[in-house]
Parts: C-alpha cells; structure tokens; sequence
C-alpha cells in the first residue's frame, strides 16, 4: 500500500472576491493541493504562486498555520 503524501496544514482558506469570481473551482482545488504539499517540508511562512488563463494568483500560509490567503495579483 502506498503511503500519503505528506501535506502542510493550511488551516481556513481565506480567498478574495475576485478570486471567487473569477478563478473555477478545479483550478482552485489544484492550487490548494500543489500549495499544501510544496509546504510540507517548509518552516515558517509559505507562498506558492499559479495561473489560469494568463491570471495570476498566490496562496500563502502564514507560519502559525491558522490560516491560508488567496488572492490575485495587483489586489
């Protein structure tokens, strides 16, 4: 059996409205998922960044891991 990868704790996601807007779901659940596991080996504070469509936006989880921002660039 395989194991899981190893995930960072991201605590609550918090994503602007544009993002909401603006960004699909998949393309967000992508995000998250590629977020927490780049995260995994990190400690502190973390930010990865992604596209969709030429739209640029960044996660970052802050180091006590309560919570988890998204939001696209320029806001």
């Amino acid at each position: 059996m395989l194991a899981a990868p190893p995930y960072a704790r991201l605590g609550r996601l918090v994503a602007s409205p544009d993002v909401m807007a603006t960004i699909p779901r998949g393309t967000l659940s992508r995000a998250i998922r590629s977020h927490a596991y780049a995260g995994a080996a990190e400690d502190g504070h973390f930010q990865t960044r992604h596209g969709w469509e030429c739209v640029v936006f960044f996660l970052r989880t802050d180091a006590d891991r309560e919570e988890t921002r998204i939001w696209m660039a320029g806001e």
